[in-house]
């Protein structure tokens, strides 16, 4: 891949640059290993998040806590991040084995600028992005954001622009005000709307129950989330270990499914700074974007060439690719899909 090692370090600065310039961050988990036996049967897998472990990691967590990791032969660690992790350039670095993008987007804008990773499931069938408001002034589909004020995070800015486009609406026709994920806005009546995770445990409990959703899926926005990638080079050497980690995490996700309010428990147990409480409270939000009709069928963790496809048109309508405009197979590989295909949990 790299004839030099001036070469390769200037790939890794204009990776790093890259990233940075897509908006790699997020909560983006990276796998690294290493042999634990000469005959290569076991493996440590360090997994890096690029922010605090949050209820997007508790299929992930039960995975470790139930010992599902080393049924595979594999030893996991999920390790915290901070604020300027990049994902996409550990793995390509061979830093990380795998890593995690908080939406499969990020893969096709990575693939776009000519990155070379691939996704090989994706653990959220719909990303969790959504827009609260409050019964006073709802927004329950995208015409209601017309005349109304909005507080959105600025990497969040393109999935309002999509649903605009999507939608047919005219961008002056919304007052948008770049913010971050407090609802205090909101609850003060400074704005009509705040964007964040759904799955916001901490956040929307200060709102009561009465608070109004919009996903950008309920926008006609396509997504999937929570997208397990890796290299291209690293899919072709270690098909066991990825399989392998596949299989175990698929697991956990079912406990998970199974056992939702034991499940935060566990991860409030592993992670003291989330709240079991707050985290059970949610578990059903999780749950409605980790399993619909599309894993009732195909299983945990499945992905839908023609969404792709879709998301891809989209972005490209968008103007979201600098470089050039992925094709499917650019982005998914559906090897691991097929190869555990009996293990992952069909729920719905």
């Amino acid at each position: 891949m790299f004839t030099s090692s001036m070469k390769r370090r200037d790939f890794l600065k204009r990776s790093a640059l890259t990233g940075a310039a897509i908006g790699l961050g997020g909560s983006l988990p990276f796998v690294t290993l290493s042999r634990a036996s000469a005959a290569g049967d076991e493996a440590e897998l360090k997994i890096q998040i690029d922010w605090l472990v949050s209820n997007s990691q508790v299929g992930d967590v039960v995975a470790v806590q139930k010992k599902f990791y080393e049924e595979q032969g594999l030893k996991v660690t999920i390790i915290p991040g901070g604020p300027n992790s990049q994902t996409a350039p550990s793995v390509l670095s061979g830093q990380a084995l795998l890593g995690e993008f908080s939406g499969l987007g990020q893969a096709m804008v990575a693939s776009g600028n000519g990155l070379p990773v691939q996704v090989f499931a994706c653990g959220y069938q719909t990303s969790p992005f959504g827009f609260i408001s409050m019964p006073k002034s709802p927004i329950r589909k995208p015409q209601d954001m017309i005349g109304k004020k909005i507080a959105i995070q600025p990497t969040g800015r393109f999935v309002m622009d999509l649903i605009f486009m999507k939608n047919k609406i005219d961008p002056a026709s919304v007052t948008v005000i770049n913010a971050g994920s407090d609802v205090t806005p909101l609850l003060a009546g400074q704005v009509d709307c705040v964007t964040m995770f759904i799955t916001n445990a901490n956040a929307l409990a200060t709102l009561g129950p009465d608070y109004v959703t919009m996903t950008q899926h309920d926008a006609g926005v396509p997504s999937y989330a929570n997208a397990y990638f890796s290299s291209k080079e690293t899919i072709q050497k270690h098909h066991s270990i990825i399989t392998r980690f596949l299989n175990a995490t698929a697991k956990g996700w079912a406990w998970t499914h199974d056992n939702p309010e034991e499940a935060a428990g566990i991860l409030a147990k592993a992670y003291p700074n989330l709240d079991a409480a707050q985290e059970k409270a949610t578990m059903n939000k999780i749950m409605q974007v980790a399993f619909n009709a599309d894993t009732k069928a195909d299983g945990w963790g499945t992905i839908s060439t023609e969404r792709v496809a879709e998301m891809i048109e989209l972005y490209k309508a968008g103007k979201r690719f600098d470089k050039i405009v992925p094709k499917v197979e650019d982005v998914v590989t559906f090897d691991f899909l097929k190869a555990t295909a009996a293990a992952r949990p069909k729920f719905g």
